[in-house]
């Protein structure tokens, strides 16, 4: 063993620097060089022994040992260039000429049988097609022996000592190749195992699953990643697996991503995935699938690369689970609008307000600078009343802007407490009638009102039940023609009393339905609005209605009125209120026109607003 240790040393000091850091080209490459530098010095030393024996040496076998030292002469070739395909070129060369010189020259099966080393010698070269020739090559000598031995003159098969040192190198060649051959064969696999596992190692480290696929999208290869980033096996993606597990919308996407690596652009796509994780469904008692946000990069293939079925492969990339960032990026876009809406709300507000505001304060600054000036004030009493009147409508309409811009905030803010207490619903009513009543009369509007003895009795906050009505009554008298008619009603509805509003008012078109609730924004908002107002009275209504733990339903059409109903629980101690007093206006954009309860009517749509 340290005698071939030794000699495997000193080969090693002829292998060329290409191949140095390659392990397995390397004993390859020592491999070749000990056979033929081996084959060539014991046939060299065979022929001293034959002639110190008496043996004459005939042409034949002249040309035979000339044939013998061309395997050193392949060697010093490997060692000068580190092309192993010039190496066994000559080497087999070698064998064709000692077979084919052997062969023709006697006549003898020493050459048939040294024709066998031929493909012995091809099927142990590295260089890919090199069996091919041999293999004809000795044909072509074996037939040429056949000839000669049918038409020429046939020479005894006697087994000379030359001839027979001759085959015993050859067998002991034969050996040797056989063994290091092996021995190549061994490290080539450890080392394509040992790049495997690598593979293997650095598939499951990264968080990307690679893929192979041919030009219709089905994977013939798949990484092993996938159960551990979308609980689902390799297989369970293979073929056409992935395809059927992307969401339908992003199959188009994919199968276009495919099409364009397959033919040389290649792209970046996110899909969505259905992965193998389920989550409880809230709306019965089944599961839910989890759909994953996955980065698909697509190319095409360098030239060779096939997958492992066989199927040609027109695409290979990588994917990688994303939804983490896209859900971020989500959140991102929320808080985005979020603060995108809060500036348009900033706005709006300080342009209603302003106006709002500076509306009543130039009358209220007008008029009193009239009557405090003595050049100014009118002679006339009544003047003087109406315009103290006008002063007195102005305060109060800023105190009432006032009041609900921080009623709007406080709702908005949550910090609006209420105080639940026992009241009586018909007396709330009562007072909420009396102090619109004036408006009514001065406006031509007929006001009714019907609250049921069972719904008398209610138990909230009676400060914001009274702001509730006095708002909804408020804004249905003020859209509501001289000659037109604004009715208040109450009546229990299971474990809750439903309060309604109705007028024959304007009503609402159809478009500004969805924006009922929203502070500052009123229907029919331009300059020929019949009405001033900030838009928050039904905002208020909102919040309040939220804190009970109520809903709100709204009807109406243009033309043919409004009727807002408001359901309350009977006790608000016994439910959750919403969050923030945000509750939900269902909206209902047309219905015939009639006193009724309000519903879905037939052809009518509802709207959610949260």
């Amino acid at each position: 063993m340290k005698l071939l240790a030794t000699i495997d040393e000193a080969v090693a000091t002829f292998v060329h620097d290409s191949v140095q850091s390659d392990p397995v080209d390397a004993a390859a490459h020592r491999a070749f060089l000990a056979t033929r530098v081996g084959l060539s010095l014991v046939a060299l030393a065979c022929a001293p022994l034959a002639l110190a024996c008496g043996a004459t040496p005939a042409g034949w076998e002249a040309g035979a040992l000339a044939w013998l030292s061309l395997p050193f002469a392949a060697a010093l070739a490997l060692s000068r260039t580190g092309d192993l395909r010039v190496g066994e070129a000559l080497s087999l060369a070698s064998w064709v000429g000692l077979a084919a010189t052997v062969a023709l020259g006697t006549g003898s099966s020493l050459g048939l049988a040294l024709l066998l080393m031929i493909p012995v010698e091809a099927a142990t070269a590295v260089t890919a097609g090199a069996a091919v020739p041999a293999v004809l090559a000795a044909l072509a000598v074996a037939l040429l022996a056949a000839l000669r031995a049918r038409f020429g003159v046939p020479v005894a098969p006697t087994l000379t000592p030359l001839a027979a040192a001759a085959l015993a190198a050859a067998l002991a060649y034969a050996g040797l190749l056989a063994a290091l051959s092996g021995r190549t064969a061994r490290l080539r696999g450890a080392a394509a195992r040992a790049d495997r596992a690598r593979y293997r190692a650095l598939a499951d480290a990264v968080d990307d699953v690679v893929l192979h696929l041919d030009r219709a999208g089905a994977v013939a290869r798949v990484g092993c990643a996938t159960q551990r980033l979308f609980a689902l096996p390799p297989s369970e993606l293979a073929g056409r697996g992935l395809f059927e597990r992307l969401h339908v919308a992003d199959r188009p996407v994919f199968l276009r991503l495919v099409a364009d690596a397959a033919d040389g652009r290649g792209g970046t796509a996110t899909l969505r995935l259905r992965t193998g994780r389920t989550v409880a469904s809230e709306r019965g008692p089944f599961d839910e699938p989890v759909f994953a946000s996955v980065d698909l990069v697509l190319r095409r293939p360098h030239p060779g690369e096939a997958a492992g079925e066989g199927r040609p492969v027109a695409a290979v990339g990588l994917m990688r689970d994303v939804s983490a960032r896209v859900e971020q990026d989500g959140r991102i876009a929320l808080a985005q609008a979020s603060a995108d809406r809060t500036h348009a709300g900033r706005d709006m507000f300080l342009a209603t307000v302003s106006h709002e505001l500076r509306t009543p304060l130039n009358a209220i600054i007008g008029f009193s600078e009239m009557l405090s000036n003595p050049a100014l004030v009118p002679v006339d009493p009544e003047k003087r009343r109406d315009y103290a009147g006008i002063i007195h409508s102005s305060g109060q309409h800023l105190l009432a802007v006032v009041n609900g811009i921080l009623d709007a905030s406080k709702i908005e803010s949550g910090s609006f407490d209420i105080q639940p207490e026992p009241f009586d619903l018909r007396d709330l009513v009562g007072l909420c009638c009396d102090m619109v009543g004036l408006k009514a009369d001065q406006t031509g509007v007929r006001l009714a009102r019907d609250v049921a003895p069972a719904a008398a009795e209610l138990v909230g906050d009676k400060r914001a039940c009274k702001q509730i009505v006095l708002n909804l009554l408020s804004n249905a008298l003020k859209f509501t023609p001289a000659g037109g008619c604004v009715a208040i009603a109450a009546r229990p509805d299971g474990n809750s009393v439903l309060i309604t509003v109705s007028d024959t008012g304007v009503g609402i078109a159809a478009r500004d339905l969805p924006r009922l609730g929203d502070p500052f924004f009123q229907a029919r908002a331009s300059y020929d609005r019949p009405s001033d107002g900030t838009g928050l009275g039904l905002s208020v209504v909102r919040g309040l209605v939220g804190l009970h733990g109520g809903t709100i339903a709204i009807e109406s059409a243009p033309g043919q009125g409004t009727r807002v109903s408001v359901r309350l629980p009977q006790d608000c101690r016994r439910v959750a209120s919403a969050p923030n007093g945000v509750t939900k206006i269902e909206t209902i954009p047309r219905y015939s026109s009639g006193v009724r309860h309000v519903g879905v009517p037939s052809g009518g749509r509802m709207h959610k607003i949260a």
